[in-house]
């Protein structure tokens, strides 16, 4: 921002200037323990990687609901809660998907041993 061609983390700001801000995303954006933890299960699950945006979408939803810091600066609450996120629990953000998302059921084979 102010011109130098230098590499260097920026300000960290408090967590007051986020509150209040529902549905842009700035709070998932400056805690990306839980971007990073969707990543690391899809991989070992073995699924897809273009499953992450709608499972990101899933499992911040059910991260706003669930989680409560002690104060608006309270990160560490955020990080740890996106962190202890279970593989059975990201079963569930997956399954969701079935609903109205991406993931649509096999008609041609349902019903069939997919391991005769």
């Amino acid at each position: 921002m102010n011109g130098c061609l230098c590499l260097r983390f920026p300000a960290t700001p408090d967590f007051t200037s986020f509150t209040g801000r529902a549905g842009t995303g700035l709070l998932a954006a400056r805690v990306s323990d839980l971007s990073i933890r969707v990543a690391e299960l899809l991989a070992d699950l073995d699924l897809p990687a273009a499953l992450g945006r709608s499972v990101l979408a899933v499992a911040t939803q059910a991260f706003v609901d669930e989680v409560r810091p002690a104060d608006p600066d309270d990160w560490q609450a955020l990080a740890h809660a996106a962190r202890s996120i279970t593989r059975e629990q990201f079963v569930d953000y997956i399954s969701a998907l079935t609903f109205d998302g991406p993931l649509i059921p096999d008609k041609v084979g349902a019903g069939k041993d997919p391991h005769p």
